[in-house]
């Protein structure tokens, strides 16, 4: 919410600075020099807030592409800011106003009982110095952290992140953290590959406190521990809330008339997505698309589903390599780069790549029908009985693990001990055995991917509108049998569309008993089978990469230094594979080679951005690449508040003499130092104060003032001899004093004041106050 097209370049003077956990003198950054490219792509929204001495919210955005307004407020001394959306029960209230007052109201670990949506929001207290996190439960935006010995910084941009508070302002890679990448296809920790980077669990609260850390746990109840057998009219509830999310897009001023986009396949979890959106207001505005080469059995089941529902359908129709090695490999390579950077180093399983978009677009995508029912069909059968068992569907979540054998047993080890870690805390909380595989997977799967893969495309927004607390609830309560045979999608599809029930689905049908639920309809009884495609899921360009790509691969490694990585991954053994394509026989190896490239190219620094060529474009910016800053080589200087550690707060009423005034001179040090005035009032003679607007203060070349979000000014005195001067024209006729709120170093100093009676200051009367 919070954003700038900006490199941050430490500029470091030897400040020293307690550490707060070991009281042990540290070298504290004192300044950030941000660093801008003029003509680069520049989210709409820049700014950067240095809360305190250690305590930083920065973050980065594209444009309001719903129309929500501004995603940021200060108002009496505290900040909210949100990314995402919030589903609003007063349609009137601006959404940043009610996520301000929510963290007035709640405590951050109880905020996620009173709030609905996609988002992830932040909350400081300038007074308290306190800094409030929030994911909501599906962390879909999802919201990352980084601490050191001097700071404590939260963002909804990783790759914004990690440079900021890195020595050498550039992205950093920890090579251990990247084996659940290697191992299981995506990020299943909450732990980045980005140094120092963390993500904030859906459904978690965050707090930094100076003095006493960084706490997190979750936030509001959980959705596990709702028990017992669903009844009808839980199911009929979450239909419901579903069609409410629907309901909520016609809102959305952003959006206003434009057509809503539905990404339908032969599947049950985009079906039901049409489904509940032709039963909302925004009916009347769906259209329907699918994509993929001629033979995808998708596109045949997808055009059936639309043509019985009588909504617009969309075919985008690829055309297939003529072979696997059509594109030279440095072009690949150089899709490779930009798509690393776009994605932060996660690739889909079904992304291109190498496409760039050509229109801004909103998607609805199906992600959270996973909590109706196993998250793989080929895992149903399987009651998680034993902690064994459940170690097995994390240690699979996708596909087998490590299918390329390369990773260290030190990696797998920290693996498996992490997800130890996860299973018992879950299970401390009342989550059942059964319930692991699906938590585990919206934990760490989705965030990632639903982050990197959406939230930084700046041409794509995309909604999940089948997340929603209660259904997950009702999904979630269902008993193994009931979600092997999806019961809960059907009963919504029952209540919806009962006619869409009738068409069969892709490779799936319904257990004969249903039939008898749905005495008007007749279930088809039978699966839909097209004929098995001859090209394969991945994208072409993986499949190059990875099997003609060997050699190329194999000498960007020698070429550059990667540090850590061989304690991760048995270089030997990943040798093999890139000398010998014939081991390159699966979907799996090949993302795997393709997600370690992307790590490489980020940790050498290669990344890339190019823009997308906007043709149809329903905001005005002609190109966009992503909401990630931009990091350049000229320089721009933004002012950034940092409070000296140790500032003590002192408050002065100066009584001013009897005769009269034409201006006043305070002097607030006598060496150069770091203050803050909070604060300036005149008292007039009936007792009455007047304050004083303090940007409009004036000081000599020896004293710069820079405003700071709860109001005050921080004071940066370079000499001896700093001074404030009341504005010009200020009418001291009737005044009887000064009353202002300092804050002063403990290093010690002198404040005096002078008085101009009308022929220049002088020392007759002057106050001199030592601290």
């Amino acid at each position: 919410p919070l954003g700038q097209g900006l490199r941050a370049n430490h500029q470091i003077r030897k400040c020293p600075a307690l550490c707060r956990r070991c009281n042990h003198p540290h070298q504290a950054y004192r300044s950030l020099r941000m660093r801008f490219k003029t003509g680069s792509y520049v989210p709409a929204r820049k700014k950067i807030l240095s809360l305190s001495d250690n305590a930083f919210f920065v973050s980065t955005e594209s444009h309001d592409f719903l129309g929500l307004g501004e995603k940021s407020v200060v108002r009496d001394g505290n900040l909210a800011a949100f990314d995402g959306y919030c589903a609003l029960k007063n349609h009137n209230q601006k959404s940043v106003d009610y996520i301000y007052d929510l963290f007035r109201q709640h405590r951050a670990f109880t905020v996620n009982d009173h709030i609905d949506g996609e988002l992830c929001a932040a909350s400081y207290d300038f007074n308290t110095g306190t800094l409030s996190i929030l994911s909501d439960f599906t962390g879909l935006r999802p919201i990352y952290f980084i601490e050191d010995d001097n700071y404590f910084a939260a963002s909804n941009r990783q790759m914004f992140l990690n440079p900021l508070l890195t020595p050498t302002a550039k992205l950093e890679i920890d090579f251990s953290q990247i084996a659940d990448l290697l191992g299981k296809g995506n990020k299943f920790t909450d732990r980045s590959f980005l140094k120092g980077v963390r993500l904030l669990r859906p459904g978690f609260a965050g707090v930094f406190t100076p003095g006493k850390g960084f706490e997190t746990r979750r936030s509001g109840e959980p959705i596990f521990t709702a028990r017992g057998e669903p009844s009808r009219a839980d199911y009929i509830r979450s239909v419901s809330e579903l069609v409410n999310n629907f309901d909520t897009l016609s809102r959305m001023p952003g959006l206003q008339d434009q057509p809503i986009r539905i990404s339908l396949t032969g599947g049950e979890d985009s079906r039901l997505v049409l489904a509940a959106a032709l039963e909302s207001s925004v009916a009347d505005r769906i259209e329907t698309f699918t994509y993929g080469f001629a033979d995808n059995p998708d596109i045949a089941a997808a055009e059936m589903v639309a043509q019985k529902a009588g909504v617009p359908h969309v075919k985008n129709i690829h055309t297939p390599p003529t072979s696997v090695s059509e594109r030279p490999l440095d072009k690949i390579w150089d899709d490779l780069r930009r798509h690393a950077f776009r994605f932060e180093g996660a690739p889909g399983a079904w992304d291109g790549g190498a496409a760039t978009a050509t229109q801004v677009r909103l998607d609805l995508v199906g992600y959270f029908d996973s909590y109706f029912k196993r998250v793989r069909p080929s895992n149903a059968l399987i009651d998680v009985v034993s902690r064994d068992v459940a170690r097995a569907f994390m240690k699979e979540p996708q596909q087998d693990f490590d299918p390329m054998g390369i990773l260290q047993p030190s990696a797998i080890a920290a693996d498996e001990a992490f997800c130890d870690n996860w299973l018992e805390t879950v299970l401390d909380e009342g989550a059942e055995l059964n319930d692991i595989p699906e938590l585990f997977y919206f934990d760490f799967r989705l965030p990632w991917w639903g982050g990197a893969m959406a939230a930084n495309v700046g041409s794509l927004c995309r909604i999940a509108p089948l997340a929603s607390k209660f259904a997950s609830r009702t999904g979630l309560k269902q008993s193994l049998v009931d979600r092997r045979e999806r019961k809960f999608i059907f009963e919504a599809m029952l209540t919806l569309r009962p006619d869409l029930l009738e068409l069969p689905y892709l490779n799936k049908k319904w257990p004969d008993h249903f039939q008898a639920r749905s005495a008007r309809v007749k279930l088809p009884g039978t699966e839909l089978r097209l004929p098995t495609p001859k090209h394969p899921s991945a994208p072409s360009w993986h499949i190059t990469l990875a099997k003609r790509g060997g050699s190329y691969i194999r000498d960007y490694i020698r070429s550059h230094d990667f540090s850590g990585l061989e304690e991760m991954v048995d270089i030997d053994r990943l040798m093999l594979f890139l000398e010998d394509a014939s081991r390159v026989n699966n979907t799996p190896i090949v993302r795997t080679i393709v997600n370690l490239c992307e790590i490489l190219v980020l940790a050498a620094g290669d990344q890339v951005r190019s823009p997308d060529k906007i043709a149809n474009s329903r905001i005005n910016a002609p190109n966009l690449i992503t909401n990630i800053p931009n990091f350049s080589d000229t320089p721009m200087t933004i002012p950034v508040e940092v409070r000296t550690p140790g500032l003590q707060a002192r408050n002065f009423d100066i009584a001013f003499p009897k005769e009269k005034l034409r201006n006043v001179r305070i002097d607030p040090a006598s060496k150069p130092s770091n203050l803050v005035l909070h604060s300036m009032m005149l008292r007039r003679q009936d007792g009455t104060v007047a304050a004083l607007e303090l940007a409009k203060l004036q000081t000599n070349g020896e004293l710069a003032m820079v405003a700071r979000p709860d109001g005050g000014v921080d004071l940066r005195a370079s000499g001896q001899d700093p001074h404030i001067y009341l504005p010009k024209g200020t009418d001291l006729s009737d005044i009887a004093g000064c009353i202002f709120k300092l804050s002063l170093p403990p290093s010690g100093g002198n404040l005096e004041i002078f008085f101009d009676y009308g022929n220049g200051f002088t020392r007759e009367g002057m106050v001199g106050i030592a601290y």
